[in-house]
């Protein structure tokens, strides 16, 4: 395999210095290595957390507003290392802005520089909605940095003092400029217990975000702009509403902690991310932009193009979200591989999926043909492998999976192996804790006949047993009998089916009573039957030979 370049998240100004000698021939001192990151936050205006510093002289940690004036200062020893450093500002700020911090020694000057985006806000100013086992819609509020709605649903096994947010991006699935049409598909997401998001969160007792990000057709952007996959086109736009949804959605997660804490839960920085589709792009390219902020990750149907950790490849620029050349541009804040490589991520999609986005307009012209010549054609076969490679060559805590017989769809299997993935990582600090696809503990519905069918019957009886972990709220599930050798999910009407509702906690002997005069029966000798349940994920069937 060619040689990588992979690339070290310092600042450019801090590089490391090469020993010289001064003008009388005398041996110099070498330049400081110093780096720091500070990066796009919310604050009461009082205080800025810087992400990352480090130093090998002592210096002055010098914080600046918008108009250059200096803020606030604190000093840095030699040989400090600190994550997530609070900075006190002397008199605060009153408005949002752009700060900029410096790492100052007395001899050099300027030895390290960051800039990144303040949003002033009092959290104190919070009106908590949240209700335990409700979800409820929480308006956009631009003074707290998010220009669009989000959802938030509190599981009603709520985990006790606190843990992260799981965040799920809306998909709508189309460009519309119909916001009823994106708000009523990221509603769905909280509201039905089967979505893999709330099975995510009611697994693990924590609550559940869903922004409501719109999908343009025309307005306030062109449908080229993907916002929901969070593509490039979407983090150029400087449309004040619809800049930098990334930053907003942050802004977003700020905002429900501060709700969290009328229930008494101390919600995370680090939140849990769950994406299908392009909002499995999304969650893997937020992630790659705010990996001081994501605990773990599980990212579904990508295309096989994840977000590689370059700036380049043979004779290639890689630009977002190819590579992460151009993050600092977009951004304000350079790539940091450290925190990058610390957060779990599992990447997966299915053997059969045929549903490739790379050759229509998520993606550009320039970037297509540089996609489909460093990740390859086929998504299974070249470009999720290449993927992995490159992931564990940066030594990413990364795991990814091709499910054989699976196509664009979840099945209750893959949703256990996401909550599993999530829970066995959600606590550790760095590195992953892996899975056994497909061996995750599965919430399993057992089926039987009481009796076998015989000629002539015109009922059939079905044991049925559902486990009430399944999930915590009362959610219909669909016992059904079907005339015939095989069923699949979207037969959801045939005039050959009967059908009987169950709910969790079932353990029962359902009766179904075929009608002749629809479907057909008595049942006849040597015929098949298939009986199942189907819930909003997935479909389990025996058949049955009548006798």
């Amino acid at each position: 395999m060619d040689r990588r370049d992979f690339i070290t998240a310092t600042s450019g100004v801090g590089a490391v210095g090469l020993a010289g000698c001064t003008n009388d021939g005398k041996p110099s001192e070498p330049s400081p290595n110093a780096t720091v990151i500070v990066r796009d936050q919310l604050s009461d205006g009082r205080s800025v957390t810087v992400a990352t510093v480090e130093t090998d002289r002592d210096a002055s940690l010098v914080v600046r507003n918008a108009a250059g004036d200096e803020v606030a200062e604190d000093d840095v020893p030699a040989s400090e290392s600190a994550r997530d450093k609070t900075v006190e500002i002397d008199d605060g700020l009153g408005e949002s802005q752009d700060i900029t911090v410096q790492l100052v020694h007395a001899d050099h000057g300027v030895i390290g520089e960051s800039t990144a985006h303040l949003d002033v806000a009092d959290l104190d100013s919070v009106e908590s909605v949240a209700e335990s086992g409700e979800f409820v819609e929480v308006a956009a509020a631009p003074e707290f940095g998010f220009n669009y709605p989000y959802f938030l649903y509190v599981p009603a096994d709520l985990e006790t003092g606190g843990g992260p947010i799981v965040v799920e991006p809306n998909n709508t699935g189309r460009a519309t400029d119909s916001f009823d049409a994106h708000r009523k598909w990221a509603r769905s997401l909280v509201e039905f217990p089967t979505k893999i998001c709330r099975r995510i969160s009611d697994g693990l007792g924590v609550p559940l975000l869903v922004p409501v990000f719109p999908q343009p057709e025309d307005e306030p952007v062109g449908s080229h702009h993907n916002v929901q996959a969070l593509d490039a086109d979407t983090m150029a736009i400087e449309n004040e509403k619809l800049a930098r949804v990334d930053r907003q959605l942050l802004r977003m997660v700020d905002h429900a902690g501060a709700q969290l804490d009328a229930l008494s839960y101390a919600a995370d920085d680090e939140v849990l991310l769950n994406g299908f589709s392009v909002t499995g792009n999304f969650v893997n390219r937020f992630a790659a932009l705010h990996p001081d902020r994501v605990r773990s990750v599980t990212a579904w149907a990508v295309n096989g193009t994840a977000i590689l950790p370059m700036e380049n490849t043979d004779g290639h620029e890689l630009s977002y979200p190819i590579g992460v050349s151009d993050v600092e541009s977009l951004t304000g804040t350079p790539f940091d591989e450290d925190a990058w490589t610390d957060v779990s991520q599992f990447v997966y999609m299915g053997a059969e999926d045929d549903t490739d986005t790379v050759p229509y307009d998520d993606w550009s012209e320039p970037q297509r043909e540089i996609a489909l010549d460093v990740y390859g054609d086929d998504m299974q076969q070249d470009r999720l492998p290449y993927c992995e490679t490159i992931y564990e060559e940066a030594g990413a805590s990364a795991q990814f999976h091709i499910y054989e017989g699976v196509d664009y769809e979840y099945s209750r299997a893959i949703t256990d192996d996401c909550v599993a993935f999530h829970r066995r990582n959600m606590e550790h600090d760095a590195g992953i804790d892996r899975i056994e696809p497909g061996k995750s503990p599965v919430t399993r519905i057992d089926l039987s006949v009481s009796d076998q069918p015989v000629a002539g019957d015109t009922t059939v009886l079905v044991d049925v047993t559902v486990p009430s972990e399944m999930t915590t709220h009362s959610e219909q599930l669909t016992v059904f009998v079907f005339r015939g050798t095989e069923t699949h999910y979207n037969q959801r009407i045939d005039a050959s089916r009967k059908e009987h509702w169950v709910y969790p906690g079932t353990d029962e002997t359902v009766s179904i009573q075929l009608n002749p005069s629809e479907a057909g029966v008595p049942l006849e000798a040597d015929e098949s039957i298939t009986i199942g349940l189907i819930d909003e994920t997935d479909v389990e069937t025996i058949t049955v030979t009548v006798e």
